[in-house]
């Protein structure tokens, strides 16, 4: 009895793979929001922190040119100093608006505020100053510098607060920006010693899955070779038990047509049968020289694939016709080999062996017939270079998807079939044709029929040749 396969834990290997692959892409997606984070403040000090420090160190300097300017202006009254002091207060305004053009931290709006309306004090004292330093002398002294002197330490020492307000926004991008690479370096470390012992974890149980689906297979492989053995022994003890007796039967039925009136309906059923007489014959005698050659193909044997394909197609011609399946043979396709008539190809095989493999070919296509309108099974001959293929397609169910892989295989059916049978057919057609050095195959489409085909090296002797004309 065929030992069952093992149960492998294919779902718990799933779920560790899967677990594994979700492992290293936390990683990646943990390390990759890091350093878009890093980025992130890199940006808002190169963007922002840093320019803006640059500006207000700008205005300061403004500031103080300013007051320097003034107390020149006051001292001469002259035009050109008057112009220096105009110059100035525009460098200021320039690097204000500049100032004002960059990004924001929080808070930092309402300190600028604070600097604004002490600029325009500034401006207003400034210019009322200049204004009575124009008009006299004595006015402009009078006035004395010292409320301008005044307004413009107060911008100053608001402006130095927006200095350290921004050196102090620029010190938290640094530590968070140090806090955010530790991270990425530590965090995607743990996660992958987790992953890896994780998967350390799920490839020992991948090892050993494997290692029990291995014994199975050698088991199962095992237990094959022996049935195949005794299937051997056994088609030769049949084949050798069965061959007296069809021998008798086939005297019969000669003797019967000999005696029959040539033309009767006696006559045409006895000729009948000892036509499949002869065709069961030959199979009886191909699957017991087979076996008793220990299923190797006979040195020198031979076989013509048409008058194979013919005797198989007369055969169950009647069967077919009785459930409206047509059956038709092809022309024969491909160059034609040397040696051989254009019409035919021989392949190295013994006729009773080809026999077998068209009719369990064909018969499979007659029993799996599904109940289309169209009920059609064609047999072709394709010749190519040193090797023959016969395709026999149908316009049948066609064979399930999960099933095409091993349906050469012995014992695989499909489920929920009515049809007798317990999956040898094609089982046997793949030894043989491997046997004899030939190679199988199928192409299917479950509900739109099925093409099964085999292999053979062509009969010792034959070359590759274009037909011509």
């Amino acid at each position: 009895m065929t030992k069952s396969a093992p149960v492998l834990s294919e779902k718990w290997l799933v779920v560790g793979f899967a677990s594994v692959a979700l492992w290293s892409l936390a990683s990646s997606v943990y390390s990759q929001r890091s350093l878009v984070e890093v980025h992130s403040q890199a940006e808002s000090l190169l963007s922002h922190a840093l320019p803006g420090i640059d500006q207000l160190t700008t205005m300061r300097a403004s500031l103080r040119h300013l007051d320097i300017a003034f107390d020149h202006f006051l001292a001469t009254g002259s035009s050109p100093d008057r112009t220096e002091l105009e110059e100035t207060i525009r460098e200021l305004d320039r690097a204000a608006t500049a100032y004002l053009a960059l990004p924001s931290f929080p808070g930092e709006r309402a300190l600028w505020t604070e600097a604004a309306l002490r600029m325009d004090e500034m401006k207003q004292s400034l210019w009322r100053a200049v204004a009575d330093r124009a008009g006299s002398a004595p006015a402009a002294i009078s006035y004395g510098a010292d409320p301008v002197h005044r307004v413009v330490g107060q911008v100053d020492k608001s402006v130095h607060g927006l200095v350290l307000f921004n050196v102090q926004q620029a010190h938290a991008v640094v530590v968070r920006s140090e806090a955010a690479l530790r991270r990425s370096e530590l965090v995607p470390l743990v996660i992958d010693a987790l992953g890896l012992g994780l998967a350390g974890v799920v490839a020992l149980f991948g090892v050993r899955a494997i290692r029990r689906y291995t014994r199975y297979r050698v088991e199962h492989e095992r237990l094959l070779a022996l049935r195949a053995d005794e299937l051997e022994q056994f088609a030769a003890r049949v084949a050798h038990d069965i061959r007296n007796p069809l021998s008798g039967v086939s005297l019969v039925l000669g003797s019967l047509r000999w005696n029959a009136e040539k033309g009767s309906a006696q006559f045409k059923l006895a000729e009948r049968g000892v036509a499949a007489m002869t065709r069961v014959s030959r199979i009886i005698e191909g699957l017991y020289d087979f076996a008793c050659a220990g299923a190797r193909p006979q040195p020198g044997a031979k076989a013509s694939v048409v008058a194979a394909l013919t005797d198989a197609v007369a055969e169950v011609r009647q069967k077919a016709a009785e459930t409206l399946i047509e059956v038709r043979i092809a022309p024969i396709g491909g160059p034609c080999l040397e040696g051989q008539p254009k019409g035919d190809a021989e392949v190295a095989c013994s006729p009773g062996i080809l026999a077998v493999l068209i009719s369990n070919l064909i018969h499979n296509s007659v029993k799996y017939m599904s109940d289309g309108p169209v009920r059609t099974i064609t047999a072709r001959v394709v010749r190519r270079s040193g090797r023959v293929r016969v395709e026999i397609e149908d316009t049948g169910a066609g064979i399930p998807l999960e099933l095409q892989g091993t349906i050469f295989e012995p014992y695989v059916r499909a489920p929920n079939l009515t049809q007798p049978g317990i999956g040898l057919g094609l089982a046997t057609v793949k030894r043989i044709v491997l046997a004899h050095g030939g190679t199988v195959g199928l192409r299917s489409a479950p509900g739109r029929g099925s093409l099964l085909w085999f292999e053979l090296p062509a009969a010792s002797g034959q070359q590759h040749q274009t037909i011509q004309g």
